[in-house]
């Protein structure tokens, strides 16, 4: 055996102990972050794949479909009159970089006791705020088509003070079904009708099946696996002669190298 290898120094633990509390509190959580992002993507992976299945079934009428689960993105077609008012202005809706509203309104369908929310679309916002867009009454019979939805679960509402009774020309800071519901006397339907661009009706149109895409999130878990690696080595390298330990092995490593190739 050579002096070298003799002199090989041992690996020794010298724990600190804030940075292993740091490390015991941060690896977990880093780790945890990691797997939250992996069961986002699956989650989204779902939804684009209901949305794909969904939207290449057969367009059918509103009055041949069930209230059930199952519905959403399903295209559909429904006659019947729009509700004068209240017509909710949904506020803070940025396309394009340009602030502006969307536009929903209750609908009628013929022989039915249930009305439908129905998304119209976008609307820039006036130069001044405080000016709500005038819009054009719609009367009369009319035949829509759109895609069914409800609202995902997640993310944060906050209280925008509407309260009853509603002006005819309401502002709001958001707006679903349920909400709705528990401001107009009429039963509604569970699922909202987002128009479709050629539909009579419909302003500018176009929503964003998710509005992040589950390739994202497996990036965003792979950068949190990564963190919480290096937190492991910095951690070993902080709390041990781990460092030095490296170093005089690799120089060993190559001094046998070294009397290899003499010999």
């Amino acid at each position: 055996m050579s002096d070298s290898t003799q002199a090989r120094p041992a690996l020794r633990w010298q724990p600190n102990r804030v940075g292993l509390l740091f490390s015991f509190i941060f690896i977990p959580f880093l780790l945890w972050l990691g797997s939250w992002q992996l069961e986002r993507a699956e989650e989204k992976r779902s939804i684009v794949a209901l949305h794909a299945a969904n939207q290449a079934a057969p367009r059918v009428d509103l009055n041949s479909l069930t209230d059930s689960d199952g519905l959403q993105y399903r295209r559909i077609t429904v006659a019947g009159e729009f509700v004068a008012s209240p017509l909710f202005v949904i506020d803070n809706k940025v396309r394009n970089g340009r602030p502006g509203y969307e536009i929903a309104q209750l609908f009628m369908p013929d022989g039915s006791q249930s009305a439908l929310l129905v998304n119209r679309g976008w609307v820039a916002a006036p130069l001044d705020r405080r000016k709500l867009p005038e819009l054009e009454q719609l009367v009369g019979n009319l035949r829509l088509h759109g895609a069914l939805y409800q609202r995902l679960s997640g993310g944060l509402q906050l209280d925008d003070g509407v309260k009853l009774p509603l002006e005819e020309l309401q502002r709001v800071g958001w707006l679903d079904v349920e909400r709705a519901a528990n401001w107009v006397e009429t039963p509604l339907f569970s699922y909202q009708l987002r128009l479709e661009r050629d539909s009579p009706a419909a302003l500018e149109t176009g929503w964003p099946v998710v509005a992040i895409y589950p390739q994202k999130h497996t990036g965003y878990a792979v950068q949190w696996f990564i963190m919480a690696i290096v937190l492991v080595g910095l951690t070993l390298i902080a709390n041990s002669n781990f460092a030095a330990w490296l170093k005089a092995r690799r120089q060993v490593l190559r001094q046998d190298s070294d009397n290899d190739a003499e010999q």
